[in-house]
C-alpha cells in the first residue's frame, strides 16, 4: 500500500508483473488510480506489461488501450461521403459492425430470444429487414469505425430508448487463407447481459448484467474455415442503466493481437434463413475461461484475500452482477475479518461501491493504520477519506480530514490538488486563489501533470475561456472521450469558425446521440446554420428514435434556407417540415411541435363538431370522440341543474384509452362541467381537478360556453407538461366549462423499472356532484390487446369495431349512478361501477413480470450471511432466531420512502444495509433473506392495506390492477399450520398480531402458491387494544388524581411503540390522550413507565397525573364519568338511515378496549346507589359490558368496563341494528358514579323517619 497515488500505482504494478493471483487486481488498482497520479504513470506500466509474456500481458494492453485517447480522426467531410469499413486494426479490434436495436425486453429474458434476424424465416444477411414497432425505428445502421474503441461500441449513440431494450451487433469477418481451420481467439467485453454468436450458432452467453466494459467477459476459441463468417453479439439492458459498451477483438491462442479484416456490410454474407430450431454450434468452436471468469469465481471456501480480489474485479473491474451485487458482502467479511491489515482494510473503504460503509471503513484504516505504525496505509485511507468528502460536497468535512496528519503536512501534488479542491468550493475569493494553485502544480509538473489536475482547471476556469480551452484541449489530448460536445462548445468563446472546426474534427468520435446534439445545438446558437444542419442530420442518421435530432434538423433547415445557405429553398422546407413531423411523432404529448408543425403545413384544426378550435393541435385518431358542444349543452337543458341540492355537475365525460403500437399509452379526457353556484373569490376561478395521468399532458382546449350562447376562452392556461393549467376570467351560473386534455406515458409501458400501467374510471359521482353521461374507449390492437374490465355493474351500452388491425370498444352510461357523501362509506371503486384497463391479463401476467424484474434480490451474500449468524447466535429455536432477525429489520432499518433505481421495484438488500434505511418491500426484501440465509424460506406479499381500501379493483379477472400499497413477507405454515405474517416496516413493529391494516384485506404472494388474490387473516379483536388498570383518587373539589397502568396489544402497543421512544415525549402524549376524550384538563407527571418490547409484541404503560376535572360538583354531590365525552353513536354512525355500508378505520375494528377503573371517595364522602350494570351483546358487531362493584378499600368502587368492536365492515341492511347496538352501548356506558356528603347522607335517612307530622 502506497499513500499517494503514485506510490500506490508502483505497488499495483509490481504485483501485476509478478503474475501471481492478485496481478489482475493490480492492474485494476493501477488503471483506477490512472488519473491522480502522474500522467502517463499507470498507462506506461501497463502497457510494459502487455508488451512482456506476462500471464495477464493481453488484459494489461488493454487496460491500457482503455485509458488512452483514441488517435484524431480525419476532418468530417459529410454524411454522404463516410466510410463504415476501416483496414483491420493492428490490435485485433473488430472495427466495422452493423447496429440493430432496440428489441423490447420487458421481461428480462431477451438474451436467450431468438428475435429479429434470429427469428425463423429471417437472416443476418438481411441488411434491408426492419423490425420496427410503432414510431421506434429498428433497422439495420452501419457504426462508424471510429466509435468502435477499445471502450466499446457505444450503444447511447445508436440506439434508443436502450433502456429494457437488447440489441444486436453483427460483422463480417473474413478469415485468411492462412488461418483456414486454425485457431484463434475471440474476447468479448460488454455492459449489461451478453452472447456471443458465430455463424448464427450461439456459443456463449452471460447473463449477468454488469455496469460498465473494463475486461473482457466471454471467449471461445475458433477453427473456422477460411472466407467471410458472421460474428455476432446480442446485448440486454437491464432496469438498472448501464454505460452501453460492447467490444470484440481476436488473438492468437498466444493472446497476441491477431488483425482480422471485418466490415459491416452483411448483405455478401452467404447465410440460410433462421429455422425453427437454433443451429447447432459449428465444429471447432469451444468456449474459453476468462481472467475475469477466473477473478469471479473464488471458490467454495475463499480466503479473505480471495474474497477482496473477488471485490475488486466486481468493482473496479465493473464485473458485478446489478441484480443481486456480491461485491458489499464479500467487502464486508473482509473488513470483519481478524486478519485484515489496514492496507487491505483501506483498500476495502476505498472500492466500496456504498458511501456510508465507504467512509466508515476508511477511518478504520486510518485510525489502524496510525495504532500499528503502517503510515501509508493511514496516509492512504485518509486521502481517499477527504477526497470522498469533497467529491460529496461535504466540504467541511473535507477540510477536516486535510488539517489531521500525516495528509496536513504532505507537499505531494494529490495534497496540493485536494487543498486547491477545498478552497474552490468554500467559494468568494478563495476560488480564484484554488485556481491559481492548480495553474501552478499544471505548469511545475508540464507533461507529467496528472490529469485530474487538468480537470480541475477546466472546472474552475468558467469565466477564464483563454484558460478553459487550454485545459480543454489538453483534456483531449490525455483523456480517452473528453473530445465530446462540452471540447466542442469551450471553442465558442473564440468565433463561429473555431465552433465549425473543433465540431468537423471531433464528430465521427461521439458516443452518445445526446452529445451529437449538442454539438449541432451549439453550431445553431452560434449562427453557424450550415453546419448545424450537417450535424443534426447525421444525429438522425444515427439515431432515428431521437426527437431532439429531427426538431433541430428541422430548425437548422429553415434558418439555413432563411439565410440562402445551399439547397433549393421550397424543397428545404419540405425536409424541414419532414424532419418536425418525425419528431412529433417521437414526442406526442408535445404540444409545442404540434403548434410548429400545424403552422408549418397551415393547418386549423378543428374540434369534433367541425369548428375551428384554433392553431396547434393535430388530429389523432381519438379526436373522433369528442362530444360537441350541442351535446352536453342540451343536456343540460333538459335536466336543469337544482340549485341548493348539487354544488356543481358534470354534464359530459370521456375517456378514450389508446394502446400505440409502440407501447405508449395516451388517454384522451374531455368533461363539460356546469357551473351551478358562482365562485366567490378569485382562487375559485382556477380550474381544479384538471385530469394529469401520464408524464406528460397536453392541454388541447379549454373554453368556457355561457349561458348567454357565446364562447371565450381561458384568461390564463398552460398548455403541457406535467400538469395543466387554467384560469378563467369569469364563470357565472349556468356557464358551462369545458376541457379536454391527453396525457402520455413517458415511454413504453411494462418496463420493469417503471411503474406498472393500469388505469381506473370511475362512473358516476356524489349527488352533490353528479355526472349526467360517462363515457370510456379503449383503442388497443387485436393482436396485443389492453387487458379491460368492468366492476361493480356494466355499462348502458357497450359498442365494438375493429379496423385496421385494432378493437375500439365503448363502454357508455346514459345515466351514471349517483351515490350519497356519508361517512365512513366505502372508496367509490366499492359502490360505483368502474372500467379498470392495464397491460397484464392477469395474475399471472403481472406476478412473472414482478418476478422477473426482482429475480436475485433476495439472493444472500456474504454480509447478509454474516449478519444472520451474527444475529441468530445463541438462538435456540428457529422462532426465536426469526423474532431476531425480525427485530434487526424493524428496528436497525429506519423507515425511509426511499425510492429505488427501478422506481417502483424494492431495493436490494445490500443498499439498505450500507443506507440503514428503506421502506415496507425493501424492509421485506431484506428480511427474506436474511431468512433465506439461516435456510428459512419465505416469500413477499403485495398487500393492499385497509388504508386504501379497494378490493373490488383487485378481484378483477379479466384485467390485472396492481393497487398495492405495502410489502410484507410471509413464512409458509408447515404440517397444516397456519403461515405466519411478517410486516417489519416500521421500528415499532414486532413478531405478534398482524397489523389491523394488513388483516381482513386482500393480498398477492409473490412466489407462494398460485398467481391469485388471496383474502389475509381477519385478525381478532383480542390482537389489538387496551387492558388498562386506573385508580381515580377524587378530592372534594371535583379534582383528582389519576394512577394508570396500562396494557396495550397488537395496533395499540404499536401505537405506544410510535410515539413513546423518547421518554421526554411521552408525558406530553399521554396529555394529549386523556385530554381529548376522558378529562378537561389533566396533568401528567413527567416519570412515566414504558415497556415495548414484552413478547408477542406487547406493551405496557404506566403514569400518575392530576386533573381539575375527574368530578363535576352538581349540588352537594360529585358526580365521576366512566366513559368520554363522546358517544360512540356520534362518532360512528350519526345518521339514522344510509344508503352505503360503513366501513370502519384498522384502529377501530377489530379492536377491544378494557378499563378496571377504582373510584375512591375523597374524605367526608360516600358512594350513593352504584348505577346497574349491564351487557349489550351485539353478535358480530361485539359485545360490551358494565359492572360497579364494592372495592376492597373502605370507600372505593370498582367499574369494569368493556367495549369490544368486532365487524369492520356493516352491511347496509345491518346498519339499523349495528347503529341500534351502539346506542344501547351509549346509553350502558355513558353512566356516573356519584358520591354524597357523608352528613348529608345521614340527615337524610334520620329525616325519613321522624319528619311525619303528629296529628292534633
Amino acid at each position: 500500500m502506497g499513500a499517494t497515488p503514485e506510490e500506490m500505482v508502483g505497488h499495483a504494478l509490481n504485483r501485476a508483473r509478478r503474475g501471481e493471483d492478485d496481478a489482475l487486481a493490480g492492474m485494476l488498482i493501477a488503471a483506477a488510480l490512472d488519473e491522480r497520479a502522474a500522467f502517463g504513470r499507470a498507462r506506461e506500466g501497463l502497457a510494459a506489461i502487455g508488451a512482456s509474456d506476462a500471464p495477464l500481458a493481453d488484459e494489461a494492453r488493454w487496460l491500457a488501450r482503455l485509458l488512452a485517447p483514441e488517435p484524431p480522426q480525419p476532418v468530417w467531410a459529410g454524411a454522404r461521403k463516410v466510410v463504415f469499413d476501416a483496414p483491420a486494426d493492428a490490435g485485433g479490434l473488430v472495427k466495422s459492425w452493423a447496429v440493430l436495436g432496440p428489441f423490447q425486453d420487458n421481461s428480462g429474458g431477451g438474451l436467450a430470444r431468438r428475435e429479429g434476424p434470429e427469428a425463423p424465416g429471417a437472416s443476418f444477411a438481411d441488411a434491408g429487414a426492419r423490425y420496427s414497432w410503432g414510431v421506434y425505428d429498428v433497422a439495420w445502421r452501419r457504426a462508424l469505425p471510429a466509435s468502435a474503441t477499445a471502450r466499446g461500441v457505444p450503444l447511447d449513440l445508436y440506439v434508443h430508448p436502450r433502456a429494457e431494450s437488447c440489441s444486436y451487433l453483427a460483422s463480417r469477418v473474413t478469415v485468411p487463407a492462412s488461418l483456414d481451420r486454425k485457431p484463434f481467439l475471440v474476447h468479448v467485453g460488454a455492459s449489461g447481459a451478453v452472447r456471443l454468436i458465430w455463424d448464427g450458432a450461439e456459443v456463449a452467453s452471460s447473463e449477468a448484467l454488469h455496469r460498465g466494459l473494463v475486461l473482457d467477459r466471454l471467449a471461445a476459441q475458433i477453427a473456422a474455415p477460411a472466407g467471410e463468417h458472421l460474428l455476432a453479439l446480442k446485448v440486454c439492458t437491464g432496469s438498472v442503466a448501464d454505460d452501453g459498451r460492447v467490444r470484440a477483438r481476436f488473438t492468437d491462442t498466444k493472446r497476441k493481437p491477431l488483425a482480422l479484416a471485418t466490415s459491416s456490410d452483411l448483405s455478401k454474407l452467404r447465410l440460410s434463413v433462421a429455422g425453427e430450431q437454433p443451429p447447432p454450434l459449428p465444429a471447432g468452436v469451444t468456449r474459453v475461461r476468462t481472467a475475469l471468469e477466473a477473478a469471479l469465481d473464488a471458490g467454495e471456501a475463499p480466503t479473505a484475500e480471495q474474497m477482496l480480489l473477488g471485490a475488486v474485479a466486481r468493482t473496479l473491474g465493473a464485473g458485478d452482477d446489478q441484480r443481486s451485487p456480491r461485491a458489499p458482502g464479500l467487502l464486508d467479511v473482509v473488513a470483519r475479518a481478524k486478519e485484515v491489515s489496514p492496507d487491505a482494510l483501506a483498500l476495502v473503504g476505498w472500492i466500496s461501491p456504498f458511501g456510508a460503509n465507504r467512509s466508515g471503513w476508511l477511518e478504520q484504516a486510518r485510525v489502524r493504520g496510525l495504532a500499528e505504525k503502517d503510515r501509508a496505509a493511514a496516509s492512504f485511507a485518509q486521502r481517499r477519506l477527504a477526497a470522498a468528502h469533497l467529491g460529496a460536497q461535504l466540504t467541511e468535512w473535507g477540510m477536516a480530514a486535510l488539517r489531521e496528519d500525516p495528509l496536513r503536512s504532505a507537499r505531494d501534488v494529490e495534497a496540493r490538488l485536494m487543498r486547491a479542491i477545498a478552497k474552490r468550493q468554500l467559494g468568494g475569493g478563495m476560488s480564484r486563489a484554488a485556481l491559481d494553485e492548480l495553474v501552478k502544480i499544471a505548469d511545475e509538473l508540464g507533461d507529467r501533470a496528472p490529469v485530474s489536475v487538468w480537470t480541475e482547471i477546466y472546472d474552475a476556469a468558467r469565466s477564464l475561456p483563454d484558460l478553459r480551452l487550454r485545459a480543454a484541449q489538453r483534456l483531449a489530448g490525455v483523456r480517452a472521450g473528453a473530445r465530446d460536445a462540452t471540447y466542442v462548445r469551450t471553442f465558442a468563446s473564440l468565433d463561429g469558425a473555431s465552433l465549425e472546426k473543433a465540431a468537423a474534427a471531433v464528430l465521427a468520435e461521439q458516443t452518445s446521440a445526446e452529445d451529437v446534439i449538442q454539438i449541432g445545438r451549439a453550431l445553431y446558437q452560434a449562427g453557424r446554420y450550415a453546419w448545424a444542419r450537417e450535424v443534426f442530420y447525421w444525429a438522425t442518421q444515427v439515431a432515428p428514435n431521437r426527437p431532439e435530432a429531427f426538431q433541430g434538423l428541422s430548425e437548422a433547415r429553415n434558418a439555413a434556407r432563411a439565410m440562402g445557405l445551399g439547397g433549393d429553398p421550397v424543397d428545404e422546407g419540405e425536409r424541414a417540415t419532414v424532419a418536425l413531423a418525425r419528431a412529433r411523432d417521437l414526442t406526442p404529448g408535445d404540444p409545442t411541435l404540434k403548434a410548429q408543425l400545424a403552422f408549418r403545413l397551415g393547418e386549423v384544426a378543428a374540434d369534433a363538431r367541425g369548428a375551428s378550435a384554433g392553431r396547434g393541435q393535430q388530429h389523432m385518431p381519438d379526436e373522433q370522440f369528442l362530444a360537441a358542444p350541442d351535446v352536453f349543452l342540451q343536456r343540460a337543458k333538459g335536466n336543469p341543474a337544482q340549485k341548493g341540492e348539487v354544488f356543481d355537475r358534470q354534464l359530459h365525460w370521456t375517456r378514450v384509452v389508446t394502446y400505440h403500437p409502440d407501447k405508449r399509452v395516451s388517454q384522451l379526457m374531455q368533461y363539460a362541467r356546469e357551473i351551478v353556484i358562482e365562485p366567490r373569490t378569485e382562487q375559485d376561478l382556477y380550474e381544479s381537478g384538471i385530469p394529469a395521468e401520464g408524464e406528460q399532458t397536453e392541454l388541447l382546449f379549454a373554453r368556457v360556453h355561457h349561458k348567454d350562447g357565446s364562447v371565450s376562452q381561458a384568461a390564463e392556461q398552460s398548455a403541457g407538461g406535467a400538469r395543466p393549467f387554467i384560469r378563467w376570467e369569469k364563470l357565472e351560473e349556468g356557464d358551462v366549462v369545458e376541457v379536454a386534455v391527453r396525457s402520455w406515458t413517458g415511454g413504453p409501458v411494462g418496463r420493469r423499472g417503471d411503474a406498472p400501467f393500469y388505469f381506473l374510471d370511475y362512473v358516476g359521482s356524489t349527488d352533490t356532484h353528479p355526472i349526467l353521461y360517462n363515457e370510456v374507449v379503449i383503442d388497443s390492437p387485436k393482436a396485443s390487446p389492453l387487458a379491460v374490465d368492468v366492476l361493480n355493474g356494466k355499462a348502458d351500452r357497450v359498442l365494438t369495431s375493429e379496423k385496421a388491425g385494432r378493437t375500439i370498444t365503448r363502454y357508455i352510461w346514459d345515466n351514471p349512478p349517483e351515490i350519497p357523501e356519508e361517512p365512513f362509506a366505502p372508496r367509490m371503486s366499492e359502490v360505483l361501477p368502474v372500467v379498470v384497463g392495464s397491460t397484464f391479463n392477469g395474475w399471472n401476467d403481472f406476478r412473472e413480470w414482478y418476478r422477473s424484474a426482482v429475480t436475485g434480490f433476495t439472493e444472500p451474500d456474504e454480509q447478509v450471511r454474516r449478519l444472520a449468524e451474527e444475529l441468530t447466535a445463541g438462538k435456540k429455536t428457529p422462532e426465536d432466531k426469526i423474532r431476531a432477525l425480525f427485530n434487526f429489520v424493524a428496528d436497525d432499518i429506519r423507515y425511509v420512502n426511499f425510492v429505488s433505481g427501478e422506481w417502483w421495484l424494492p431495493n436490494r438488500p445490500q443498499q439498505l444495509l450500507a443506507r440503514r434505511q428503506g421502506d415496507c418491500d425493501d424492509k421485506a426484501m431484506l428480511l427474506i433473506t436474511l431468512l433465506k440465509s439461516i435456510g428459512i424460506e419465505a416469500t413477499e406479499v403485495l398487500v393492499q392495506t385497509r388504508h386504501t381500501a379497494m378490493p373490488s379493483v383487485l378481484r378483477s379477472e379479466k384485467a390485472a390492477i396492481p393497487v398495492f400499497d405495502h410489502g410484507i413477507a410471509y413464512l409458509p405454515g408447515k404440517d397444516g399450520k397456519p403461515g405466519l405474517w411478517l410486516d417489519a416496516t416500521s421500528p415499532q413493529s414486532r413478531l405478534g398480531p398482524l397489523p389491523s391494516m394488513d388483516a381482513r384485506t386482500l393480498a398477492l404472494f409473490v412466489s407462494e402458491g398460485p398467481a391469485k388474490i388471496v383474502e389475509t387473516p381477519a385478525s381478532s379483536p383480542a390482537d389489538h387494544g387496551v387492558e388498562a388498570d386506573w385508580t381515580i383518587r377524587v378530592s372534594p373539589t371535583g379534582a383528582g388524581d389519576l394512577t394508570a397502568k396500562e396494557r396495550h396489544l397488537g395496533d395499540a402497543a404499536f401505537e405506544l411503540r410510535n410515539y413513546l421512544a423518547e421518554a421526554d415525549a411521552r408525558a406530553q402524549w399521554v396529555e394529549q390522550f386523556l385530554a381529548a376524550g376522558w378529562f378537561p384538563t389533566v396533568d401528567v407527571k413527567s416519570k412515566v413507565d414504558f415497556e415495548g418490547d414484552l413478547p408477542n409484541g406487547l406493551a405496557t404503560l404506566g403514569y400518575e397525573a392530576h386533573s381539575e376535572g375527574l368530578g363535576r360538583l352538581e349540588g352537594d354531590e360529585l358526580a365521576v364519568p366512566i366513559a368520554g365525552t363522546m358517544t360512540l353513536t356520534s362518532q360512528l354512525a350519526p345518521l339514522p338511515k344510509r344508503k352505503l355500508p360503513v366501513v370502519l378505520p384498522p384502529n377501530v375494528a377489530p379492536a377491544h378496549r378494557t378499563w378496571t377503573m377504582t373510584v375512591v371517595a375523597p374524605l367526608g364522602y360516600r358512594f350513593a346507589e352504584l348505577p346497574p350494570g349491564g351487557e349489550e351483546n351485539g353478535g358480530e358487531f361485539g359485545r360490551a359490558s358494565l359492572s360497579f362493584t364494592k372495592g376492597k378499600g373502605p370507600n372505593s368502587v370498582v367499574v369494569k368496563r368493556s367495549f369490544v368492536a368486532d365487524l369492520s365492515t356493516i352491511p347496509v341492511e345491518k346498519y339499523g341494528a349495528w347503529r341500534a347496538w351502539l346506542q344501547r352501548v351509549d346509553g350502558l356506558m355513558h353512566r356516573m358514579v356519584r358520591l354524597t356528603p357523608e352528613r348529608a347522607a345521614a340527615g337524610v335517612a334520620a329525616g325519613a323517619a321522624v319528619t311525619a307530622p303528629k296529628k292534633r
